[in-house]
């Protein structure tokens, strides 16, 4: 049984939309038509690609998986259309998303030259909490997530990139509140397992939340308090000093992304670049 186009473009634009009234007026079709386009799909499928409640529409893990293949099949046809036309310029979109210390400071700056020589290739860069970025592992169409982490999975494919190495960093005037750890409002970054590992007591330490990874070093150089952050974002030590008597701590950066039967050109070469660039900017300093 092969998937209609038409029922295959309904359900990506729901997919997309997650509301079948805007996905309809995308379509230019009905409502009533636009569902009776999904409900042939999924039974045709014999699968839910839907589910509908009061928090509105969401994808199931099956319809996470047929969007993921959606995607990928219309990177396939972009790229015959462009090899059959003769197009050899590396053409289309990637998306990639990390925990902020990584997509700023390392996958960015990685793909800068990559960039700067393909004037037709878009890529997405978000950068997210890493408490949200496993849950995308699990369905989404994302090209290439990186954690802290190695998400053993059947249907993903694993690189280590490098390692992050975390500190204790403090202000080079000793009147601070040694007790005050200060953190990211959005990301727990490492404090709490640092912590541990240099047997300090938790109950012992209060916790400041400051907008971003940025102002927790800003806020350090203040005397807010101490921070425990990558080392590679540490660029400039006025106002701060590493503090050599704890223990440094790494975490892998892994980049993970789903297993496919063939890779698209651009997909390869984004990960050759990725592999062969996003190291460099993780060597201790």
């Amino acid at each position: 049984m092969g998937l209609s186009s038409l029922q295959l473009e309904a359900f990506k634009a729901v997919a997309e939309e997650l509301n079948f009234s805007r996905a309809a007026e995308t379509l230019g079709l009905t409502q009533s038509a636009l569902s009776q386009r999904i409900q042939k799909l999924e039974n045709e499928l014999e699968t839910t690609l839907f589910s509908r409640g009061t928090g509105g529409v969401r994808l199931t893990e099956e319809g996470w998986r047929l969007l993921h293949f959606a995607l990928n099949r219309e990177k396939l046809e972009q790229e015959l259309l462009d090899d059959l036309k003769g197009q050899k310029e590396l053409t289309g979109t990637i998306s990639l998303v990390g925990p902020d210390t990584l997509i700023r400071s390392v996958i960015q700056p990685a793909f800068k030259s990559f960039l700067q020589e393909r004037s037709k290739v878009e890529v997405h860069l978000q950068s997210l909490p890493r408490q949200e970025l496993q849950n995308l592992i699990y369905g989404g169409n994302i090209d290439f997530i990186v954690l802290g982490e190695v998400i053993s999975k059947e249907d993903l494919e694993t690189y280590v990139l490098g390692h992050e190495t975390y500190v204790r960093i403090e202000p080079k005037e000793s009147t601070h509140r040694r007790s005050v750890y200060l953190e990211p409002i959005n990301e727990q970054i490492h404090s709490q397992a640092f912590l541990q590992t240099q047997g300090q007591m938790l109950a012992n330490i209060t916790q400041s939340f400051l907008d971003n990874i940025d102002a927790v070093i800003e806020g350090v150089r203040q005397g807010l308090g101490s921070a425990i952050v990558p080392k590679h974002l540490l660029s400039n030590l006025d106002g701060i000093k590493i503090d050599e008597s704890w223990s440094e701590q790494r975490i892998p950066v892994v980049l993970h992304f789903k297993k496919r039967s063939h890779y698209p050109r651009l997909f390869r070469a984004v990960l050759e670049e990725l592999t062969k660039e996003a190291p460099r900017f993780l060597q201790k300093k």
